[in-house]
């Protein structure tokens, strides 16, 4: 059996790490790669999309052609978000926000109607 290279070993405990770094940054089991399909509008993120991009004629309009901002996957869940859930939630709405209307808007929490109280946007 051929013994691993120098360069082998060194990279393993790397490679360990990086496939384990994804479970410790989901420990409330939330499957952040899935969260599009749980996506929904209601009017309060209508009516704040409408006014991130007031070019679109309506929040109806608006809900029938694009597709909703990230969820809060904590709401009802009974679990609070870590650090990561919200970071990662923060660069899906900053993703979004930026889709939907143009490379100079940005994501501001103050702004966005939560869909519940949470360490993320209380």
């Amino acid at each position: 059996m051929p013994h691993p290279s120098p360069l082998a070993k060194a990279l393993l405990p790397l490679l360990i790490a990086g496939a384990a770094a994804p479970a410790a940054a989901n420990t409330n089991g939330w499957d952040w790669d899935e969260e599009v399909v749980h996506r929904t509008w209601s009017d309060s993120k209508a009516t704040w999309a409408h006014q991130l991009s007031p070019v679109h004629p309506s929040t109806r309009v608006i809900e029938a052609l694009v597709g909703p901002p990230p969820r809060e996957l904590w709401c009802g869940s009974g679990r609070s978000p870590s650090a990561d859930d919200c970071e990662i939630h923060a660069e899906l709405m900053e993703e979004w926000v930026e889709d939907f209307a143009g490379p100079d808007a940005h994501f501001d929490p103050t702004d966005y109607p939560a869909e519940c109280p949470s360490s993320c946007y209380p």
